[in-house]
């Protein structure tokens, strides 16, 4: 048998170079995964989506209370800042402009024009007569919500208002009519031509102190 051949020998020389190349191996690094990262993540995403949601309801349900709306986007911003540690501006919807006009109705204009008012009113009031460059006639009633009714017939308009009123009442008339007329109650009408550009007629709805001459 040769050395080659002599079993020991060869199971020595198998160990060393098994030890040797153990020796050479780079261990392998352990895989950490950042859970504690990830989490927090999650939870910074999750608040966020909460805190968006509450501001889309909270929003929402106080679209009509502007105090409510000034304490929602107040409390929305510092919480967005300690989320985020950023300024996020929240605009709550603006409120809705108030309108004066109360009721409105439009025309073909008869021609004499006739507008009667029902009553006078003991709050006061006024009854408007202005030129308009339309070819209709159209009316409406300012200040007070639900003052009158508007009603539309064959010859004109007639306004039925409340004595306890305070709204006034404006008319707008196409140029060329040859007269309108006003009546208020029982009273003698009064006769008016077309307004010319730029001006207007103003009839005094308050109640009178002294009687009025009633139409015979």
């Amino acid at each position: 048998m040769t050395t080659f051949d002599d079993v020991e020998v060869v199971q020595r020389r198998a160990g060393r170079l098994s030890l040797l190349l153990a020796r050479t191996d780079a261990p392998p690094r352990p895989l950490v995964l950042p859970v504690a990262r990830i989490a927090r993540a999650e939870r910074r995403l999750a608040v966020r989506w909460r805190i968006a949601a509450a501001v889309a309801l909270l929003i929402a349900g106080a679209a009509g209370v502007p105090p409510v709306r000034a304490w929602i986007a107040d409390t929305v911003r510092a919480a967005w800042r300690s989320v985020t540690g950023r300024h996020q501006a929240v605009v709550p919807p603006a409120p809705a402009a108030p309108t004066v006009t109360t009721g409105a109705v439009s025309f073909a204009a008869p021609d004499p024009l006739t507008i009667r008012i029902a009553r006078r009113q003991t709050a006061g009031g006024t009854l408007t007569i202005e030129r308009t460059d339309g070819l209709s006639v159209s009316a409406a009633v300012t200040g007070e919500a639900n003052a009158a009714e508007l009603v539309v017939g064959p010859e004109g308009l007639r306004i039925v208002n409340r004595r306890a009123s305070t709204a006034g009442y404006v008319i707008r008339v196409p140029a060329g009519l040859s007269r309108i007329v006003v009546q208020v109650e029982q009273e003698r009408p009064r006769i008016f031509g077309s307004p010319a550009a730029g001006d207007r007629y103003v009839v005094d709805l308050g109640v009178r102190s002294a009687p009025v001459q009633a139409l015979k």
